[in-house]
């Protein structure tokens, strides 16, 4: 495939990305359009503006090699006329050449070779055990769901360890334990990767194409965000639901240790529903999902009040400590909606072509989280990454997990999450993560008014970008730096 077309393909890929984004953004309406949502529109937008630059350049580079005209030389005078020819041969061979340049790339014998740098041509789905992967010269990096990959990067899987690899419009493959793969994506695949899943289901293949990694709320965004009094832990915490929320309502909260029951009550229109007794926790085995954290969670029953979209439900949370006569309740003013039919209804045809068996039923979380993402479920789309963080015990999940949390409105759980996967990265010498890592629990401590806690872990981070020489990520956090301590 010449670099034209492949830069044709993706801008078709990008427009129909954005296609999809604007019928969410009209579904949503000018003035509710959630802000991942148009954020999303804008850096698509500018991708797509970016690569027709580059095919009209590609396009006008395409022009026939000029003609060269050679000089009537005369033919009294043998040491001119072979000066002229000599002068006329060399400047032919220099405008061919400087013509030809361009595209000797193009004539390469592997057609990949035309991948732009900057453009991805795979994505990593599940991981097990330390893999890494490297990019050109630089450091290595752990490898994690929704990473995307390049042209020739060098995937590693130690024995003990394997990976699923998403590469586009070519199929899901899965790279074996003890093996180094150059990644080209092609149909015949190189030794140590084969082929689980070919045609897989259209949901799919749209959740990968336009995977974007849910990024950290700006500080405009996360104005007003407090941290929770107390430790994690002294009060129970709801997980979900909050915000917006799919039909299927399951409750889920933090375990506070000691405690003998639970009651949750849920107000509606004129009603208020309670659950309570030792009989809520339904988790045959409660879920840790960080090194202090354990959950517990409950299915909305059957025979309680039906819930309809639209309408706003409060939820109150209580704890009850053995010897404690009054209950350990939840610091926050909690509600939820369930989305609109519509979008019920796209979910759940969503969920059925991730839940096939054409798709490992270890990719289904990360999947499923994505999903979510799009559709501004963040408590959702946690639940489904903590699975993910849970299996894979590496940093990026974490981080991404702590990402989510902060914008379901759980800035605790946020920071326990980035403080994990910082001392996670640390002991596997991972210096991006740890720059990240530290840049998100700079942003927590700068919108919580700990101006000072924020300056350090920004100093923090900037050192490590700088001996990475990232120059993106310096510039971003010298940005924060100069906000935090002006």
């Amino acid at each position: 495939m010449s670099r034209k077309d492949y830069l044709k393909r993706l801008i078709a890929q990008h427009n129909r990305h954005l296609e999809r984004l604007r019928e969410q953004e009209a579904k949503w309406g000018s003035l509710n359009v959630p802000t991942h949502i148009l954020t999303q529109i804008e850096d698509i937008e500018a991708k797509i503006e970016n690569l027709q630059a580059e095919l009209r350049n590609v396009q006008d580079n395409l022009e026939p090699p000029p003609t060269i005209h050679f000089p009537v030389l005369p033919k009294s005078s043998p040491v001119w006329l072979l000066i002229g020819v000599a002068v006329t041969f060399l400047t032919g061979v220099t405008v061919l050449w400087l013509w030809y340049k361009p595209f000797v790339v193009e004539q390469s014998s592997s057609a990949v070779e035309t991948f732009p740098a900057e453009i991805s041509i795979a994505v990593i789905g599940h991981v097990e055990g330390n893999v890494k992967v490297q990019r050109g010269e630089g450091q290595l990096i752990t490898a994690s769901p929704g990473l995307s990959l390049f042209y020739k990067d060098v995937i590693t899987t130690p024995d003990n360890s394997w990976a699923n690899i998403y590469c586009l419009e070519v199929g899901l493959f899965t790279q074996n334990p003890g093996r180094a793969v150059v990644l080209t994506c092609e149909p015949s695949p190189p030794e140590g990767l084969e082929l689980i899943a070919k045609n897989l289901p259209p949901q799919v293949e749209i959740l990968i194409k336009d995977t974007t990694q849910v990024s950290p709320p700006s500080l405009e965004e996360l104005s007003g965000v407090s941290r929770a009094p107390g430790d994690i832990g002294s009060v129970p915490i709801l997980l979900s639901p909050r915000q917006l929320t799919a039909s299927d309502l399951i409750f889920r909260w933090t375990k506070v240790p000691g405690a003998a029951a639970y009651t949750l009550k849920i107000k509606g229109n004129n009603w208020e529903y309670r659950l309570t007794g030792e009989a809520i926790d339904s988790h045959p085995t409660p879920f840790v999902i960080s090194n202090t954290v354990t959950v517990l969670e409950t299915v909305y029953p059957t025979d309680a009040p039906p819930l309809e979209p639209g309408v706003t439900y409060d939820v109150t949370l209580q704890a009850h400590l053995p010897g404690v006569q009054t209950p350990q309740e939840s610091n926050e003013t909690l509600f939820f909606e369930l989305v609109d039919s519509a979008t019920s209804d796209t979910l759940a045809e969503a969920e059925a072509q991730i839940r096939t068996p054409t798709v490992p039923i270890e990719e289904q979380p990360y999947l499923l989280s994505l999903l979510y993402q799009q559709h501004g479920l963040w408590a959702q789309a946690a639940h489904q990454m903590e699975i993910v963080a849970h299996r894979n015990h590496q940093s990026p999940p974490l981080l991404q997990l702590g990402d989510l949390y902060l914008r379901a409105g759980l800035v605790n759980l946020a920071e326990a999450n980035y403080q994990q996967a910082l001392a996670t990265a640390h002991d596997n010498d991972d210096l991006f993560t740890q720059a990240t890592a530290l840049t998100d629990l700079g942003r927590i401590a700068y919108v919580t008014q700990a101006k000072a806690e924020a300056a350090a872990y920004f100093e923090q981070a900037l050192a490590l970008y700088q001996q990475l020489g990232n120059r993106q990520q310096v510039d971003l956090v010298q940005n924060l730096l100069a906000e935090v301590t002006k």
